[in-house]
């Protein structure tokens, strides 16, 4: 076999004539289908550089040259069975992969790709590269991530807008439909970065996949998958259309993370006019008759849709009743426990019709962005389709409504139109794709189609909104992804690729010139989709549980903690040796199953019950702490987050969190220079050091650094020029500049932000240390929330003594002043005009009042430097007027430590504290003087909300007492 493989690779290079190698190549394609031993021979004979010489030469003569039409037919004859051959070895496996991708042959398929028109060849070329793609080897022997050698050349500007044009340019042929098919479908398996879909974007992709969609609508009308060419168009026009699933899969894609590009998506001009031109075609009275289940009189809402949303496609949807809705309507019949509202404007609201309930929550809702049709179209199509059609369309829906873009009605209904069609999806996928009734339950999601899409669409679903939440529990989800997970893990397994071979071999096959020798395998196909399975099933137990203790009760009860502890091993390969050849064993998980796993653990934490007995006993701490050593950047904040959570008073597991070596890495977390990777060190930091040990908190002090804290509090954000890193390295910039805020317009600020969010998921690491204003904002209000948890506690003076020592009392005390007010800038090249800048975020006024207020509760020395600083105080006294109830709270704490009449504790009226009377009397006057007093007495009779109103009776009483003893 060996002598063959050579002796054809020796004929297909001595002959010169293109019928001869033509021939010679398709009976190398018709000899390895099917055969996997002749696959690894070709390759051990140097196939794979005989092609891509063969090809490289046939490359040269294109560009060189003008060719007759004969001449381009031999040679789209000789790329098309080139091409075949790439597709029948590469489908083998990842260890068949690896030859091409140390070749060039992947450069000259692409290049082919953008000089031919031959309908044929471009979908040979399409599927050898799906092969591939479906077939990546790791990227190293010790990584997750697939080889990006085929991303680097296919996400170009050129390959971008040559598969732009083969979307656009789709005729009616099969053939043609075959390859916008496979162009798509190679998206979707190779697109994972938002830089790569940005690319695409850029060429147009987005918009020419909107046309075709809309192409789509007007050709389908509306009709299910088992009415199908029943309606106005017969069977044969619908099926020259290219298939629904692979245009809805591939926009799902790039709006998943993207919200620009969402909208970019329902307010295409051509969706929009086409759908509503369908609509009113569509939707005739003869078609409500024929269709009695969807007349209007059969219809059981007793209360109308708002007037904003489509109703009109609403007619073949059914309609129910919105509980919620209605509920919220009579809340609003009775005014608010913290607004003090006259007996007899109760008594007139409580006598409204339903008519006004239903007006007023057509009112309330209106604030929210106008629906588009796109919206209870893809509801339709999720709802009347079945398999891929309807799993894709519900992905989508989920896409919108995470992105703000469906309507709290619409949302609402998704309980009762939707989400049992998802939960039952969980039982009834593989029962469909093997129509076997005896496969359900756990068994059911593995190993058909789209499966692993199931999970994920509910998860995205559910996800922050409890109404949909407790519709999933009650659909008895929480067993049924219980016990999915259960048979996921326990069944799921990649062993050592095995290469038998029927003789001796005295070379290991994995041996020799990359390009003519096999890989060492990795995680196979299969293998990745039964992780994304995994993925999405953890995804979605971690958004049905976290806000209600008795589901995370219900999680625990149906035993799928122990899948959840095992889905947090990180992945991790070995290398296995045999005669044949080397071959990777692979273990653990992805980090995507990582992040999933964290984020269901987290959920899990917010339990107490839970935290102090199951995953104490499952030892939760040990698994997490773990992962913060990890190289995935995306794992380490997941599991940071978590320590948040652990980090806790009431957590067993704080002892273990505060090891001198945890949180030596999360301080050195907190100067990294990734913005989320920063933020959650930072907020676990804060939650680890309240209520701890001074010693402890000298610790994290010293690791953190205080020029480092004195830095990040002093420096405002928007002085910070884009690109640059706030506090990663320590120099003054230039105060007042407001370089960030002026540079851009607010529209391109937002823009920015937006696709600097992005590609924060990416593999790009300049992407990951891309910082938006926002994410610097954030930084430096948790930052101030650390000192203030910080200033708590037993003997809380050793620790503010230690801080001020350390920055400085005076540059402390301006540091603070200047978190507290607003900031003027000075527009250039226009004399004398002024512009303001963002007003300061509320956070970070809040928690400078907070650890100010901290400062006046500990010793006499601080109370009197705050009362002395009249700076501090007038600035302090502007923001009793805030629109925040957090900070109009703050303020009357601060007032309230201040002057606070605490009983003498030695009859001489000196207090614990080391304060007179006659000192707390005079800081009194002084507050009266700035007019604190007045301020904190008004607020006292028409403040709304009930904790700042008895704060500020509280502070008005504490004036009183003082002032009427002087």
């Amino acid at each position: 076999m060996q002598l063959t493989a050579a002796d054809d690779l020796q004929s297909l290079q001595r002959t010169r004539i293109h019928t001869q190698k033509v021939l010679i190549l398709r009976t190398i394609k018709n000899s390895l289908t099917g055969h996997e031993l002749r696959k690894i021979e070709y390759i051990r004979a140097g196939i794979v550089p005989c092609l891509s010489e063969l090809l490289s030469t046939s490359n040269e003569l294109l560009k060189h040259g003008e060719i007759s039409d004969t001449q381009i037919q031999e040679q789209d004859a000789l790329w098309l069975q080139s091409a075949a051959i790439v597709a029948v070895v590469a489908g083998a496996g990842t260890a068949f992969t690896r030859p091409f991708l140390k070749s060039r042959i992947i450069d000259f398929l692409l290049g082919y790709l953008l000089v031919t028109n031959t309908i044929k060849v471009r979908l040979t070329i399409l599927r050898s590269l799906n092969a591939i793609a479906s077939n990546l080897p790791p990227q190293s022997e010790k990584d997750w991530t697939p080889d990006q050698s085929l991303t680097r050349c296919l996400y170009t500007k050129s390959t971008a807008e040559c598969i732009t044009r083969i979307v656009r340019n789709a005729g009616t042929p099969i053939v043609e439909q075959q390859v916008v098919e496979a162009a798509l479908g190679l998206i979707c398996k190779s697109c994972t970065t938002e830089k790569q879909k940005t690319v695409l974007v850029e060429a147009g992709l987005l918009d020419v996949l909107c046309t075709q969609l809309s192409r789509f609508i007007a050709m389908d009308h509306f009709q299910d998958d088992n009415t199908l060419g029943q309606g106005r168009h017969s069977g044969t026009s619908l099926r020259r259309t290219i298939h629904l699933s692979p245009i809805l899969e591939t926009i799902g894609l790039l709006i998943e993370k993207a919200q620009l590009y969402a909208e970019r998506f329902i307010r295409s001009n051509e969706m929009i006019s086409t759908l509503s031109l369908t609509i009113d075609s569509v939707y005739t009275e003869g078609l409500v008759r024929a269709n009695p289940a969807y007349c209007p009189s059969t219809r059981i809402l007793s209360m109308p849709l708002p007037e904003h949303l489509p109703t009109k496609i609403d007619v073949l949807l059914p309609q129910v009743m919105d509980v919620e809705g209605m509920k919220a309507a009579r809340k609003s019949s009775f005014p608010p426990l913290d607004v003090a509202a006259q007996p007899a404007r109760r008594r007139g609201m409580s006598n409204r019709t339903s008519t006004d309930q239903n007006t007023s929550m057509a009112n309330e809702s209106s604030t929210e962005p106008v629906e588009t049709l796109v919206v209870p179209w893809l509801l339709f199509i999720a709802r009347s389709s079945s398999r891929r059609r309807r799993m894709i369309a519900a992905r989508v829906l989920a896409i919108l409504k995470c992105h703000g873009f469906v309507h709290s009605v619409r949302v609402r209904s998704l309980a009762s139109l939707l989400v049992p069609i998802l939960v039952d999806l969980l039982d009834d996928t593989h029962k469909q794709a093997t129509n076997s009734p005896s496969d359900t339950g756990a068994d059911a999601l593995i190993g058909c189609p789209y499966s692993y899409l199931v999970p994920s669409t509910l998860a995205l679903t559910v996800r922050d909104n409890e109404h949909l939440q407790k519709a999933a529990v009650a659909c008895k989800a929480i067993p049924k992804l219980a016990a999915a997970l259960k048979s996921n893990v326990e069944t799921l397994q990649d062993p050592a690729l095995h290469l038998w071979w029927p003789q001796k071999l005295h070379v290991k096959l994995t041996d020799g010139e990359q390009d003519s020798c096999l890989g060492r395998g990795g995680p196979s196909i299969q293998l990745r989709t039964n992780m994304r399975l995994r993925e999405g099933l953890l995804q979605a137990l971690a958004s049905i549980t976290p806000d209600n203790d008795n589901y995370r009760k219900e999680i625990c009860d149906a035993g799928a903690l122990a899948q959840i502890m095992q889905a947090l091993e990180p992945f991790h390969t070995q290398l296995v040796r045999n005669n044949e050849g080397d071959s990777l064993s692979v273990h653990g998980n992805s980090p995507q199953v990582l992040v999933a796993a964290c984020g269901a653990v987290r959920a899990l934490t917010r339990s107490p019950t839970t935290l102090r007995t199951k995953l104490v006993d499952a030892d939760v701490s040990k698994a997490v702490l773990n992962l913060l050593y990890t190289s995935n950047p995306e794992v380490r904040i997941s599991a940071t987050m978590v320590l948040a959570n652990l980090s806790h008073d009431f957590s067993p597991m704080k002892q273990d969190i505060s090891e001198a070596n945890v949180v030596r890495k999360l301080c050195e977390q907190a100067h990294s220079a990734n913005a989320r990777l920063r933020h959650e060190s930072i907020f676990a930091l804060k939650a680890l050091v309240n209520n701890s040990p001074n010693k402890l908190k000298k610790l994290i002090i010293d690791e953190l650094g205080c020029s480092w804290i004195r830095h990040l509090i002093a420096t405002d954000p928007h002085d910070v020029p884009q690109g640059e890193v706030i506090g990663l390295v320590q120099r003054d910039y230039r105060k007042g500049s407001m370089a960030r805020f002026a540079s851009d317009s607010p529209d391109e600020r937002m823009e920015g932000a937006d696709s600097s969010a992005g590609k924060a998921d990416g593999d790009d690491i300049e992407s990951y240390n891309l910082h938006t204003l926002q994410q610097d904002l954030d930084i430096q209000a948790e930052l101030l929330a650390f000192l203030r948890n910080l200033t708590t506690g037993e003997s809380p003076t050793e620790i503010i003594d230690y801080l001020i020592g350390e920055i400085g009392q005076e540059d402390f005390m301006h540091v603070l002043i200047d978190r507290l007010r607003d900031r003027i800038q000075s527009t250039p090249h226009i004399i004398g005009q002024m512009r303001r800048s963002p007003a300061v975020p509320a956070a970070t006024v809040m928690n400078t009042l907070y650890m100010i207020a901290h400062l006046a509760a500990a010793e006499r020395k601080y109370r009197m430097m705050l009362c002395n600083n009249t700076t501090l105080m007038r600035q302090v006294s502007t923001l009793f007027g805030s629109t925040d109830a957090g900070v109009r709270s703050a303020c009357c704490w601060l007032v309230i430590n201040l002057i606070y009449p605490t009983s003498s504790g030695n009859g001489n009226g000196i207090n614990a504290s080391g304060d007179s009377i006659d000192a707390v009397m005079a800081r009194a006057r002084e507050l009266q003087k700035l007019g604190i007093m007045n301020v904190v007495r008004r607020l006292e009779k028409t403040e709304l909300v009930v904790d700042v109103r008895e704060r500020a009776a509280t502070a008005a009483e504490c004036f009183g007492r003082l002032l009427e003893r002087g």
